[in-house]
Parts: structure tokens; sequence; C-alpha cells
């Protein structure tokens, strides 16, 4: 049953809410009309970080609730209200559901609430152990794409974030200018580092090993000479004692 107008639970809510609930309920109550295209839709967005990614999720989900739409038709609507840099992200991936859309458009525009946390995110940037070379660049890249910035940026940011041995290896071997040469030298690197971590842990563990063997071979001779002296200890009073009674 549609809800009366004069109903509605107005108490402490916002004059926003207020208003969008208004209109859901004059679109519950107009059974006979149908939704025009641009009835609740929300305004186009950028990805530029001058949005929240959170409430513009909202404002669509609502449009999808009121229109009552199915996962495909929600996704080809999409196209109309993303531009720019949010456009270009949606057209190069492909998404089976609104689900998934959702969860990847939160990835790649949620993290940040503002332009400034998305400069300050690329400047902390940090090749870390564990993390491939790959990851690394991807990351790197999604930043640099949605701040909207040039691919110099992506070589100062990748380079920036490097150990500083890695760094001094790249000045010395002179390849800081070309990205795809810069990549493949840097995963040698870690690939190398990696194994040279690999070895010495097998390295200390085998010397723990054998100085664990060779402590218990030092307990075991200080025993066997321990009895020994024991014995020539028995030994030599044994013949004192015999001495002493030829003597007598």
């Amino acid at each position: 049953m549609p809800r009366p107008i004069n109903q509605l639970p107005f108490r402490n809510r916002t004059n926003i809410e207020k208003g969008f609930e208004l209109q859901e309920i004059m679109a519950e109550n107009r059974e006979d009309q149908e939704l025009k295209f641009t009835d609740f839709m929300p305004p186009d967005f950028k990805g530029d970080g001058s949005q929240t990614a959170k409430e513009w999720l909202e404002k669509f989900n609502r449009y999808m609730r009121v229109h009552n739409l199915s996962n495909g038709i929600a996704l080809r609507r999409l196209e109309y209200f993303l531009t720019g840099i949010a456009y270009t992200w949606f057209k190069n991936r492909e998404f089976d559901t609104v689900d998934e859309f959702m969860q990847a458009f939160t990835q790649q525009f949620g993290r940040y609430h503002s332009r400034r946390a998305m400069v300050d995110a690329l400047n902390g940037m940090k090749l870390t152990p564990g993390m491939s070379v790959m990851k690394y660049l991807t990351d790197i890249k999604d930043l640099v794409d949605t701040l909207g910035l040039g691919p110099e940026s992506t070589l100062d940011a990748f380079i920036r974030g490097l150990s500083p041995s890695i760094q001094d290896t790249l000045t010395i071997i002179a390849c800081e200018d070309d990205l795809e040469q810069l990549v493949d030298t840097v995963q040698k690197l870690t690939e190398r580092d990696s194994k040279t971590k690999t070895t010495f842990d097998i390295g200390i563990s085998q010397y723990q090993q054998v100085l664990s063997l060779s402590i218990a071979e030092i307990n075991y001779q200080m025993k066997e000479f321990a009895i020994r002296v024991e014995k020539a200890h028995d030994s030599l009073a044994l013949s004192l004692t015999k001495c002493r009674i030829n003597s007598e």
C-alpha cells in the first residue's frame, strides 16, 4: 500500500533526507505513471577527489531502488552518471553485477576523502618486503591516473618508494629514466635480495645445527674425561693402599 504523504516519519530527519523520502513516496503513489530516466538521478561522479564516493553510491543505490533496476540495466546506466577519470576507469573494466562494481568503485575512489589525501598517499607509497613489484607499480598508477597526473609522476613515485640500497644501485647502472627497464631491474634486484636472504637464513640454521652438535660432542667428551679421571683416581688409591700393606 502506498504511504500517505501526511504520515511521513519526518521527526529527527534532515531537510535533504525529508526531501528524498518525500520523492520516493510520491513515486510509490503514482503507480499509474512511469518514472522518467532523470527521476532521482545521481549527480555525475568525476573521480577527482572532489566528491565522496560513499555519498555518491548511496544516491545511486536510491536511484536503483526507486527505478527497480536489474543488474544489467543498472550497469548500462552507470556510464551516463560517470565522467572524467571515473568514466575512463569504468570503461576499462567489466563487471557482472552491481555489487562487484560497488566493491571495485569503493576500493578505487573511496579510500581517500580528498585530492590532498590522494597526493599524500602517492608520496607515501613504499615497496615493502613481500610486496610484488607489479602490485607496487599498479597501486602507483591507479593513484596517478585518479589524480590526472602525467607518466613522469609514476616514474618519480616508483623510485621514491624504493629502498635506499636499490636506489643507489639504479643510480650506478643509470636506468632511472626508462620505466619499463626500471621495473625489470627492480624485479631482478628484489629477487636477488630475496634469494640472498633465504641463503643467509639457511646458513644460520646450519650453523646453529653444527653448533648444537659441537656442544653435545663437548659435553660427551667431558663426561668421558670425568669417568677416566675417576677411574685413575681409584686406581691410584688402590696402588697406594697396596704399597702401605707391603711396607708393613
